[in-house]
């Protein structure tokens, strides 16, 4: 996303979070299925079909990871 975007670290970090949130909500609804294509595999696999706690759980453990090494990165 930086790579792309003009943001601050944190900024992109939360947006990036909020995205993943976005995506497994939308695993969790059946998505895929609602819009008709869960015969397509490609949907499937960039989608996604199954929601997961656990995914919540590691997407915003990896971001506070990311949060805690830029303040420490900048913080030098």
């Amino acid at each position: 996303m930086k790579s792309i975007f003009n943001i601050a670290s944190i900024k992109a970090a939360i947006y990036v979070l909020l995205f993943a949130y976005f995506v497994e909500i939308m695993q969790g609804l059946k998505f895929v299925e609602l819009i008709g294509l869960s015969n397509y595999k490609i949907a499937r696999i960039l989608i996604g079909t199954t929601f997961s706690w656990t995914d919540i759980v590691c997407y915003t453990i990896g971001i506070l990871v990311v949060i805690i090494v830029e303040k420490l990165r900048y913080s030098k």
